[in-house]
């Protein structure tokens, strides 16, 4: 029976691997435009920002409706019921009533010391404010999917470049088993070689899962229901050879001044304080006012004499009244012909019409309105802070993003030197280890040196890439 070697166990393990993925199910490709826009889909706290925008647009509306004139009309009905007073007898009689009554009325503020008019241009820099808000978790989001991604990449490469180390000791443990075997190495050569192919395996492991983390936290920030839901498309990430920053600093900081979605949020609050001392000071005016008022009614009960009907004597009664000796008092009791009065005619005849102008002078409330404008100045100086506030850490992040992409660049620029040297050396290396001229645990120390330095120069270049990001952001480009 053929004996199993350890390099055919791991090429049957690799072999497995190699079909276990091929058995997979296949991915959806997620590019970084998509991750973006899925997000800007279905981030939580953009959607309340945009009910938000709804609500501040309604009420910029509103605002101005609140100019025109207002109108409203009144139908009632009543039904009175017991005893109804007989105008001609002077009795009270029993029945029912029937009450009807109809109005219309309108009013219009034509002054109030310009109260609504800036609340209109208050509610409207509001709206303004609400929507730069929305801009500015847009802006945040991008920079974090966008983050997110470029960490996968980073790790992918991390994750690629331990793998092609680890298919290189695979070559060397082979390489080393044949010249023991041969007898013409000494076994603790065989043992070094089998404890780095361990480490690079561990190397392998450790590696996978910072990726699996960085897609885990791409998903989170994406907010997807489930994980593993899709791998991401690998753009063509191109640096010149001579990488230079494109931009400089005062042009930077000018624009993210000008045109920074944080900025213009806090100049839009501002500009509606100052709007507010406004309004609050507007009470102290007059307010005049103009309203008219139509009425009507009609009543089952409203009759009219008829006289050219007869009237019928039906005797006399006692009343609840007596004389001084203590003799009761009659009333004699007729009936009136009379006759209901149309419901049309009730309407006509009963038409009232109002109109008048309401003068309203302020002349002492408490003090409040008096407070109410120091505080909207106070609410002045402190929007006037905030905005000064937003200025600064804009200013300073731009600056701290540009020097951060000075010393990435640089950063990167050195290690692609040094793995271009170390490249060089380390061929130079394996030539002599080969030739059996160095031991192995000085070939595994060049190699691991040369492994180092790529993973610094990927770490360098990705930061260099994040770096640069971050300056297009502040200058408006996607």
């Amino acid at each position: 029976m053929k004996k199993i070697t350890y390099s055919m166990l791991i090429s049957l393990l690799l072999f497995s691997s190699t079909l276990f993925a091929q058995n997979k199910p296949i991915k959806n490709v997620w590019s970084l435009e998509t991750c973006i826009n899925y997000a800007l889909e279905n981030n939580l706290q953009l959607k309340k920002q945009s009910v938000n925008n709804e609500i501040s647009e309604l009420d910029y509306k509103q605002s101005r409706y609140n100019l025109l004139p207002s109108l409203n009309t009144n139908i009632s009905r009543n039904y009175n019921f017991g005893d109804k007073f007989n105008v001609y007898t002077s009795n009270y009689e029993q029945g029912t009533t029937i009450n009807d009554n109809f109005s219309l009325g309108s009013s219009i503020t034509l002054f109030n010391g310009f109260r609504q008019l800036n609340t209109i241009k208050q509610n409207k820099l509001n709206m303004l404010a609400s929507q730069s808000e929305f801009q500015t978790i847009k802006d945040n989001i991008t920079i974090e999917i966008s983050v997110a991604y470029l960490d996968i990449l980073y790790s992918q490469e991390i994750n690629k470049v331990a793998k092609e180390q680890y298919q290189s000791i695979l070559q060397q443990h082979s390489r080393i088993k044949k010249l023991v075997d041969a007898e013409q190495l000494a076994y603790t050569n065989l043992l070094d070689i089998k404890a780095q192919v361990a480490k690079e395996e561990l190397n392998i492991i450790t590696t996978q899962n910072n990726l699996d983390l960085s897609y885990f936290t791409l998903y989170q920030a994406l907010n997807l229901p489930e994980s593993d839901t899709f791998e991401i498309e690998i753009p063509k990430v191109e640096i010149p050879d001579n990488p230079i920053l494109i931009y400089k600093l005062d042009e930077i900081i000018s624009y993210a001044l000008e045109n920074r979605a944080e900025v213009q949020t806090a100049e839009y609050k501002l500009q509606s304080s100052e709007k507010e001392i406004l309004i609050a000071g507007s009470r102290r005016y007059p307010t005049v006012a103009l309203s008219g008022y139509l009425t009507s009614s009609y009543s089952s009960s409203y009759e009219t004499f008829d006289s050219t009907g007869s009237i019928q004597y039906l005797g006399t009664t006692p009343t609840m009244y007596v004389t001084e000796s203590g003799q009761p008092i009659y009333m004699q009791n007729y009936i009136y012909p009379t006759n209901s009065v149309p419901y049309q005619e009730q309407i006509t005849d009963n038409i009232y019409k109002y109109i008048g102008v309401s003068l309203n002078i302020p002349i002492f409330n408490k003090n409040i309105v008096n407070t109410n404008v120091k505080k909207a100045k106070l609410s002045v100086i402190s929007n006037k802070y905030e905005l000064e506030t937003t200025k600064d850490i804009i200013s300073k992040t731009v600056k701290q993003a540009y020097f951060d992409a000075e010393a990435a660049l640089k950063k990167y620029l050195s290690s692609k030197k040094y793995v271009e040297a170390l490249t060089l050396s380390f061929n130079n290396t394996e030539r002599k280890y080969q030739l059996s001229t160095i031991n192995t645990v000085d070939y595994n120390i060049a190699k691991t040196d040369l492994i180092k330095a790529k993973s610094e120069l990927i770490q360098a270049k990705y930061n260099y890439i994040f770096k640069i990001m971050v300056l297009d952001f502040y200058m408006g480009n996607s």
